[in-house]
C-alpha cells in the first residue's frame, strides 16, 4: 500500500509540475501579442511625429519621402523599437515610445559618422566632432531612461602653425578615470554582439 502512495504521489507532483509549465507556456503567446501591439502603436507615432515639420525630427521632400533615413531597432531588448534618425543637425538622435509618448533620448552633438549598438548591454556608442572637438560616447539606454556610461573627449590644441598637440578626458559611470579604466571598459564592450549603421534596416518612407 505504502508503495502505491509513493507512485500515487510522484504522478501527482510531477503532473502538477506540468501544468505550471503549460500554463507558462499559454501565457507567453498572450504578453507576446501585447507586446506586437505596442510595438506597432510605437511604430505609427515614430512616422506620425517625423511627419511633423514643427518637431524638426525629420522633414519629407517633394517626392514625398523623409529627408533623413531613419531605422527601428529595439536598443535595449525590452520588445519596444527605439527610433533612430540619421542626418540634419544631429547625426544621430534616437527616441523611444513609452505610456504614449515620444521621448527624445539622445543626439549626437557636433554631428558625426558612427554608431554602434551592443543590445546584450542596452549600450549605444556615438562617434561625434566638430572642427577640433570630439567625443566618443557610450550610453546605456532603459526604457525611457538614459545613462552616459562611458566618454573619451578632446580637442587639438594648435601650439603653432606647424605643430598641435591632442588632449583628451576620460570618464566611465560619470566619473573622471585613467585612459587605462576607459579602455578596459571598450575591450571588455566590444566582445559583446554589436550591431553597426551598416546593419540596420535604413527607410525614407
Amino acid at each position: 500500500m505504502k508503495k502505491y502512495f509513493c507512485i500515487f504521489g510522484i504522478m501527482f507532483i510531477f503532473l502538477a509540475g506540468c501544468s505550471k509549465d503549460v500554463s507558462k507556456i499559454s501565457d507567453m503567446p498572450e504578453e507576446t501579442n501585447v507586446l506586437n501591439i505596442q510595438n506597432e502603436n510605437a511604430h505609427k507615432a515614430y512616422k506620425s511625429a517625423m511627419k511633423k515639420s514643427n518637431n524638426n525630427i525629420n522633414h519629407i521632400d517633394d517626392n514625398g519621402v523623409f529627408q533623413n533615413p531613419y531605422a527601428y531597432y529595439d536598443i535595449d531588448e525590452d520588445g519596444i523599437d527605439e527610433l533612430i534618425v540619421n542626418g540634419g543637425y544631429f547625426a544621430y538622435r534616437v527616441f523611444t515610445y513609452q505610456n504614449g509618448e515620444l521621448i527624445d533620448l539622445w543626439s549626437s552633438k557636433y554631428g558625426g559618422n558612427e554608431i554602434q549598438i551592443y543590445p546584450d548591454r542596452g549600450v549605444v556608442f556615438f562617434s561625434s566632432g566638430h572642427m577640433d572637438y570630439y567625443t566618443d560616447t557610450y550610453i546605456k539606454i532603459f526604457e525611457s531612461k538614459v545613462e552616459k556610461v562611458a566618454e573619451k573627449s578632446g580637442y587639438v590644441k594648435h601650439l603653432s602653425e606647424t605643430k598641435s598637440r591632442t588632449e583628451n578626458k576620460y570618464s566611465v559611470m560619470g566619473i573622471s578615470v585613467k585612459k587605462s579604466k576607459y579602455v578596459a571598459y571598450v575591450k571588455s564592450l566590444r566582445k559583446e554582439k554589436v550591431v553597426t549603421h551598416n546593419q540596420l534596416e535604413w527607410r525614407n518612407k
